[in-house]
């Protein structure tokens, strides 16, 4: 496979600081794959607001590593300094919202896991940004290890881990929305990779994994994942510069595999995906999330009443207590206007610079545009380690020192 990388200069990774911070990288990418599961101790068991110590113990080590082994790389970047600002802004905003709205009563845990992730996604950037050929084998180890875990749930290995519940498939407990999102990225990335190899059969390879992922997806019943993933797909296969035979083979996989797919799945009477993606001309719940988070933000309109304010006024006005399941609503409600344009700034700034590099490098885009849409239908994204590694890598792709 040829290496998209190959021509970039790259900072020495012959020191020990380097090889131990090369390693952690190594770690948090495999560890980001199962999310809040621990693949040491599975345990069925609800997840929703978990982490696990090893993804908590890995981002740990990578950014302790990191700015004791290679901070002179932090400090004199200064490409980061214009994107950890909107997100400083964000974050104190936040932050003065919680102590304005009550400080008695805050609790910080939100608060501090959405710091630590702007700390990591900055050192995450920079350490890229200087060492691209990382990327991709980050992203590799991170693929492999969710092939594995679909692998795994196909084989029958874990099935006394999973669960069917109202037409989803839950695996260790995890809401099936937060699941997929891994793999609807790890999906995109191989997809990429695959196309990139000379190799017949290892496209080929590539593709039939792809199928057995997207398959898992529909599966979930996570309809933000669903399609963010035929638009990734659909951006890639119609936009990107390809020769005629990858296209040809393209084509006659997705044909091949809609024609296997689609008796599977209109014979599972378990799998509600279109019937849930029916429901979003109905309209459902999420729209009357959103609704609130929205009214509460209009109250609070110039710097939000923060998390812990956020939370505080769905119970106090009698709302539904689940997030807004969009991360600019969410986002509007506990920081007001300072938090939502600092917010869309930083994701103009991503765009703009991914979109440039489209024909180069159009994993950056795809993976951006994915994980940007995934945002919108997600709650409590801000604390996602795996939505701060995406935006690193898709901007240190684009946007590095050696370009």
């Amino acid at each position: 496979m040829s290496n998209i990388f190959v021509n970039i200069k790259t900072t020495n990774d012959n020191s020990w600081g380097d090889i131990i911070t090369k390693y952690t990288i190594y770690l948090l990418s495999f560890f980001l794959a199962f999310g809040p599961i621990n693949p040491f101790s599975i345990k069925e068991e609800e997840l929703d607001d978990v982490t696990s110590p090893f993804l908590i113990i890995s981002t740990g080590l990578f950014v302790i590593s990191f700015l004791i082994f290679q901070n002179s790389l932090l400090i004199n970047d200064d490409k980061i300094r214009k994107y950890a600002t909107p997100l400083l802004i964000l974050f104190f905003a936040i932050s003065l919202g919680d102590i304005t709205y009550d400080i008695n009563t805050a609790h910080y845990n939100f608060i501090f896991k959405f710091g630590v992730n702007i700390v990591a996604f900055s050192c995450l950037y920079v350490y890229f940004s200087h060492n691209p050929r990382q990327i991709e084998i980050s992203l590799k180890i991170f693929a492999i290890s969710c092939v594995a875990i679909i692998m795994m749930l196909y084989l029958h290995v874990i099935d006394n881990f999973t669960d069917i519940h109202n037409g989803r498939l839950w695996l260790f407990g995890e809401n099936p929305n937060n699941t997929s999102s891994r793999m609807s990225m790890a999906l995109l990335i191989i997809y990429y990779y695959g196309r990139e190899n000379r190799s017949f059969f290892m496209r080929l390879f590539s593709y039939v994994l792809c199928g057995i992922i997207f398959y898992y997806i529909i599966q979930s019943g996570s309809r933000g994942s669903f399609i963010s993933t035929i638009i990734g797909l659909s951006i890639f296969m119609i936009f990107k510069r390809d020769e005629r035979e990858a296209k040809i083979l393209q084509i006659i996989v997705l044909v091949v595999g809609s024609i296997l797919l689609y008796p599977i799945i209109e014979e599972n009477d378990e799998i509600a995906m279109f019937d849930r993606m029916e429901e979003l001309s109905e309209g459902n719940s999420r729209e009357e999330h959103i609704k609130n988070a929205i009214e509460i933000g209009s109250d609070y309109l110039i710097a939000g009443c923060g998390h812990n304010g956020y939370v505080q006024e769905k119970i106090n006005r009698g709302m539904d207590w689940h997030d807004s399941h969009n991360v600019l609503a969410s986002v509007f409600a506990m920081s007001g206007l300072i938090g939502l344009s600092a917010l869309i700034y930083f994701f103009l700034k991503l765009c703009k610079i991914s979109y440039k590099s489209f024909q180069q490098y159009p994993i950056s885009l795809i993976l951006l545009f994915s994980m940007i849409f995934i945002a919108m239908k997600t709650g409590g994204v801000l604390t996602y380690m795996l939505m701060w590694y995406i935006y690193a890598i898709s901007l240190a792709i684009t946007e590095h020192k050696y370009t």
